[in-house]
């Protein structure tokens, strides 16, 4: 037999249906390579909006078929749970979730399904803890035992750097939320609860703070938790600097009892970070090597982009108790908070309290250990 190429031709749109497609070449077994069509049958697929996949149990530690959102109303804070679909959680579309057991020998997971409206609201005048004009983050979280059922839960978990080591295989109890909820790392919830599981389900974030704590307004960013989202207390970045560059200085930080200036010292060091959220905390660490020409005290100051004076905790001093003796100065300065999400610089400036020379990664104006002899410099981004 003659092959014949058939060159130039088309089929017409539509002419071809599944009626032309052979039956047994549809909805086969599982174990049969067929097509399949869209259906409720036990062989065929489902669309990608079938009511059959909305409502189904989670078996993640995210919500399942649902978000956290909120809203203010008269300075109040109302925090929800609603469906993919924007509604209130039914019978017809749950929202489901899963916890650790409520008794910490006991490893099994219980599950929480929501079937009605489900909210918790922080009246006008309670503070959670929240500092006026500072930016912050409030975690919101779920409890259950798998019997008293579910409840939503607000907290502020990190104050002046210190942050709640909380996470989600802890056994946690709460208390009610009232106008007078103003304590940080303390869970609200909607009536109190002893000893029960509890999941992150998000966080809210308010980039600017608010103008006076406990009048609320509606939170800058409002993030569902999903794999990857750090949780408080972790590192979201780390930044570091190193420097072999052997450098020298004559301008003082006189040993007085005034706070170090930016115009005092040499600057030997200097780090910028874009930090990811205006409310995460900031921890800056230096490790310098320096020596002095001179017997005298020698001290070191980081300051943050121009500001005149040296950041809290940023200054250290040694004596330097022999002429050109090597000494190094470690330290991390007290937490500071990112403030916003625009690159911020920090620099380290470093001189005697009287005249002399001061030399940067070597002694009397000299490289040592042909390079090897370092100093460091990181930022580290905590979140809130």
């Amino acid at each position: 037999m003659t092959s014949t190429v058939i060159t130039g031709r088309q089929i017409g749109n539509g002419t071809i249906t599944d009626v032309n497609i052979a039956a047994g070449n549809k909805d086969g077994l599982p174990s049969v390579v067929s097509l399949r069509s869209l259906g409720t049958g036990s062989l065929q697929s489902c669309a990608g909006n079938d009511s059959r996949l909305s409502g189904g149990t989670s078996t993640s530690f995210c919500l399942g078929n649902g978000y956290i959102t909120c809203s203010v109303v008269s300075s109040a804070l109302t925090i929800s749970i609603k469906t993919l679909s924007g509604s209130d959680p039914s019978s017809s579309s749950p929202v489901s979730l899963q916890f650790r057991n409520s008794t910490d020998s006991n490893g099994t997971l219980l599950s929480a399904t929501i079937t009605a409206a489900t909210s918790l609201t922080i009246p006008s005048g309670a503070t959670l803890g929240v500092v006026s004009g500072k930016a912050f983050n409030v975690w919101i979280v779920g409890i259950s035992d798998g019997s008293t059922g579910f409840k939503l839960g607000a907290v502020l978990t990190t104050s002046n750097g210190v942050t709640m080591p909380l996470r989600d295989y802890q056994i946690v109890s709460t208390i009610a939320v009232s106008g007078s909820s103003n304590s940080v790392q303390t869970i609200y919830t909607s009536g109190s609860a002893s000893s029960v599981g509890m999941r992150f389900l998000g966080f809210l974030s308010w980039s600017s703070g608010l103008t006076t704590a406990g009048t609320w307004v509606v939170p800058t960013k409002i993030q569902n938790f999903t794999p990857g989202c750090s949780l408080p207390g972790e590192t979201i970045q780390l930044r570091r600097t190193t420097s072999s560059t052997t450098t020298t200085g004559t301008t003082i930080i006189p040993t007085d009892g005034t706070i170090p200036q930016i115009s005092e010292g040499d600057a030997y060091l200097s780090l910028a970070i874009v930090p990811t959220l205006a409310s995460s905390i900031l921890y800056v660490s230096v490790d310098v090597t320096l020596a002095k020409s001179n017997v005298d005290n020698m001290t070191t100051a980081i300051f943050r982009d121009s500001t005149a004076n040296a950041i809290p905790g940023g200054v250290r001093a040694v004596l330097i108790a022999l002429a050109t003796a090597i000494c190094k100065i470690n330290y991390t300065a007290d937490y500071q908070l990112a403030g916003s999400t625009s690159s911020t610089t920090f620099w380290l400036r470093a001189g005697g309290g009287a005249s002399g020379t001061t030399t940067f990664n070597g002694a009397g104006g000299s490289q040592f250990w042909g390079g090897a002899l370092s100093s460091t410099m990181s930022i580290e981004e905590i979140m809130a």
